[in-house]
């Protein structure tokens, strides 16, 4: 069973709620899992880190948001790694610290900061990921990752393209003018570049 839950418009955090049911050493269990969008300020994503705390079970659901190539170890030989590197494990601990407090900021940043501010972030980001001005996304996918309904997606998407800072037409977005569209962007961007530099830092000096 899938239970979504219910937020007022502008305020809905990309957050759901399942419930489902599994036999563990012989015993019915009552599964339930939340499952939120986490951080995507910058490139470079671990999927691992429920594995680096120890954890059997993923906690999260993935959703890919662009094409591109991704590696993929077991488990078991990933662990083994972890306890034969100790700089590998510090340099993980550390980015699942980052993602911590990125999530933090996102919560944040989705309660208080307006539609607009939210979408400059989103596209920043994404911008940072894809390496490119161009970038296909369409309305429903931004309404599904703000968490607000389509309708304002287009009012906010359609301000930053009269101040000419984007344009989007038939699911395209080109980014303009990429420093103009940082001003036009609450602080949680800035904010989670720097966590995310800082932990690097910290990771390099050890």
């Amino acid at each position: 069973m899938f239970v979504p839950l219910t937020f007022a418009p502008s305020e809905a955090f990309q957050f759901d709620w399942s419930e489902d049911h599994a036999r563990i050493a012989g015993e019915r269990v009552k599964l339930q899992i939340a499952q939120f969008q986490p951080s995507y300020s910058h490139a470079f994503v671990l999927r691992a880190y429920a594995v680096v705390l120890c954890q059997s079970l993923a906690p999260l659901r993935v959703l890919t948001q662009g094409a591109g190539a991704a590696w993929r170890m077991k488990t078991a030989p990933f662990r083994r790694r972890l306890e034969d590197a100790p700089a590998l494990r510090r340099l993980l601990h550390r980015y699942v610290d980052v993602l911590m407090r990125q999530l933090a900021q996102t919560a944040a940043c989705t309660r208080f900061h307006v539609v607009e501010e939210r979408l400059a972030r989103w596209l920043l980001m994404t911008q940072d990921r894809a390496h490119a001005d161009s970038f296909d996304v369409t309305q429903e996918f931004l309404a599904f990752m703000l968490g607000v309904r389509r309708v304002g997606v287009t009012t906010a998407a359609g301000v930053l393209q009269s101040r000419k800072l984007i344009h989007y037409t038939r699911g395209n977005m080109t980014i303009l003018d990429r420093d103009r569209l940082e001003t036009a962007a609450c602080a949680c961007y800035r904010s989670d570049l720097e966590i995310y530099r800082h932990g690097l830092k910290i990771v390099r000096n050890l």
